[in-house]
This record gives structure tokens, C-alpha cells and sequence, in this order.
């Protein structure tokens, strides 16, 4: 049934909030993608090669709950990708395939895009480390679950 799909049941349209599944991908300007990824790698910033391997596009994914950023240069174009970490419960005793605490990292990316008047779009990536309650400083602010705090 339509009614009980998720984004009906959350009321998305309400809010104009489209609904990405894991399989989607968001691309913008044809330089930058959004996606949950596809690959897993033992290290952080592996699977961002193999994201990055797979596309030739800059971007970031989440899947592995580990953070990294990696550039690679190919045709005098630089290409990134970040893996975007987590913001769950570091402390709730999850252990990853039953031996050992999970090697996952809080981390938030920024990404930013800009048009410089050539034809082509660039962009800028920060990968921010988060602190235990996910709060960040970022652009001489301090991110909280509180609020935000400016120096």
C-alpha cells in the first residue's frame, strides 16, 4: 500500500523532503555525488578509493561508519571523496561481529561548491572530526546539539 510507504508515513512532502534510497545517488553540477556506498574496505579512507576508483567523481558515502578523505589527480583534475563517519552512540556496547568494539569514527563533511566564471563548477571538502556528544568546531563556530556557538 502507498499509505504505508515511508516517506508517506513520515509526511515528507509535508516538509519538501525527497526521499533518497540506499541504492540512489544524488549528483550535482556533474562534479559532486552523494551516495550510501557500495563498498567496504579494513581501513579508513580505503573504501573512499574504491568509491572514488569506481566513479572518477568527487563525492562522499557513509556505509562503513569510518571517516576519511583521499585526493587522487588524473588529466590535471583532482577528484575527492570522503567517507562521512558517524553520529550514533559510540557508548552503547556494540561490539562489530561479536570481538571487538567497532573501528568507527564521528566525523561531519562540508562540502562546498562554487562556480569561479569558467564553465566548470569546483569543489572544496572538509572531513571535521566530532567530539563524543557530536558537537564540531567549524568556521570559528561551535556546533552542538544545543546550539551553535560563535568566537
Amino acid at each position: 500500500l502507498k499509505v504505508l510507504s515511508i516517506d508517506k508515513l513520515l509526511e515528507l512532502d509535508k516538509f519538501k523532503v525527497k526521499l533518497i534510497r540506499d541504492h540512489q545517488r544524488l549528483v550535482f553540477h556533474d562534479v559532486f555525488e552523494c551516495t550510501h556506498g557500495k563498498f567496504v574496505a579494513s581501513k579508513s579512507g580505503a573504501t573512499a578509493h574504491k568509491e572514488l576508483d569506481r566513479r572518477m567523481l568527487s563525492g562522499c558515502s557513509g556505509h562503513t561508519h569510518r571517516a576519511g578523505k583521499i585526493m587522487v589527480s588524473k588529466n590535471n583534475v583532482t577528484y575527492q571523496w570522503m567517507e562521512l563517519g558517524f553520529l550514533g552512540n559510540s557508548n552503547s556496547g556494540f561490539e562489530f561481529m561479536g570481538s571487538a568494539p567497532p573501528d568507527w569514527q564521528k566525523a561531519v563533511g562540508i562540502v562546498h561548491m562554487y562556480h569561479n566564471g569558467d564553465e566548470n563548477w569546483k569543489v572544496r571538502m572538509d572531513l571535521i572530526e566530532a567530539d563524543k556528544d557530536n558537537s564540531f568546531y567549524y568556521n570559528n563556530k561551535l556546533y552542538t546539539p544545543k546550539g551553535i556557538l560563535t568566537f
